[in-house]
C-alpha cells in the first residue's frame, strides 16, 4: 500500500466516506463523458470533440457514434449518410449544412441552429430538438417520429412527405411551412403557430392541435 493509499485508509468517519464518495463520482463522470476523437476521412484529419470548430469540414459517411459535438461549429459542413446516432450536438451550430441521408436517431439537437440545412431523407427518429432554428431548413422525407420538436423555430421549412408520428410540435411556430402528405398522426401540436401552414393530403389522425393558430392554412 502506497503512502497516499496508508493516508486514505487511516481516515474515518464521515470524512472518510467523503474521499471515497468522492472518488467514486469522478471515476463515474469520467467513463461516461466521450473522449475527443481524430478521424481521417476523405483525405482529411479532424479532431472531433466539443466545441470543435468544424465549418465546411467533409464528413460525409463518417460514423460519429460516440462523440461529443455540442456547441461545435458545422456550419455548411457535408454530413451526408454520416452516422450520429446517440451524439450530443446540443447548442451546435449547422447553418447551411448538409445532413441528406444521415442518421441520427436519438441524437440530442436542443438549442441547435439548423436554418438552411438540408435533412432531406435524414433518420431523426426520436431527437431532441426543443428551441433550436430550423427556418428554412429542407427536410423533405425526414423521419422525425418520436421527436421532440416542441418551441422550434421552423418557419418556411419544407417538411413534404416527412414522418412526424407522435411527435411533440406544442408551441413550436411553423408558419409558412410545407407539410404536405406529412404524417402527423398522434402528434401534439396543441399552442402551434400554423399561419399558412400547407397540410393537403397530411394526416393528422389522433392529433391534438388544441390552442393552435390555423389562421390561412392550405387544407
Amino acid at each position: 500500500m502506497g503512502q497516499s493509499q496508508l493516508r486514505a485508509a487511516l481516515v474515518f468517519g464521515a470524512a472518510g466516506i467523503a474521499i471515497f464518495v468522492s472518488s467514486c463520482s469522478s471515476s463515474s463522470a469520467n467513463e461516461t463523458k466521450p473522449k475527443p476523437k481524430t478521424i481521417k476521412i476523405n483525405g482529411h484529419t479532424y479532431r472531433i470533440k466539443a466545441g470543435a470548430n468544424l465549418a465546411k469540414a467533409d464528413l460525409h459517411e463518417a460514423d460519429l457514434r460516440g462523440t461529443d459535438l455540442s456547441g461545435a461549429d458545422l456550419t455548411t459542413a457535408n454530413l451526408r449518410s454520416a452516422t450520429l446516432d446517440g451524439v450530443s450536438l446540443k447548442g451546435a451550430d449547422l447553418t447551411g449544412a448538409d445532413l441528406t441521408g444521415a442518421t441520427l436517431n436519438g441524437a440530442n439537437l436542443s438549442g441547435a441552429k439548423l436554418n438552411l440545412a438540408n435533412t432531406r431523407g435524414a433518420h431523426l427518429k426520436g431527437v431532441d430538438l426543443h428551441s433550436a432554428n430550423l427556418t428554412g431548413a429542407s427536410m423533405t422525407g425526414a423521419d422525425l417520429s418520436g421527436a421532440d420538436i416542441h418551441n422550434v423555430d421552423l418557419r418556411n421549412a419544407d417538411l413534404r412527405n416527412a414522418d412526424l408520428h407522435g411527435a411533440d410540435l406544442h408551441k413550436t411556430d411553423m408558419r409558412g411551412i410545407n407539410l404536405a402528405n406529412a404524417d402527423l398522426s398522434a402528434s401534439n401540436l396543441s399552442g402551434a403557430i400554423l399561419t399558412g401552414v400547407t397540410l393537403t393530403t397530411a394526416s393528422l389522425h389522433a392529433s391534438s392541435i388544441s390552442l393552435a393558430i390555423t389562421t390561412g392554412v392550405i387544407w
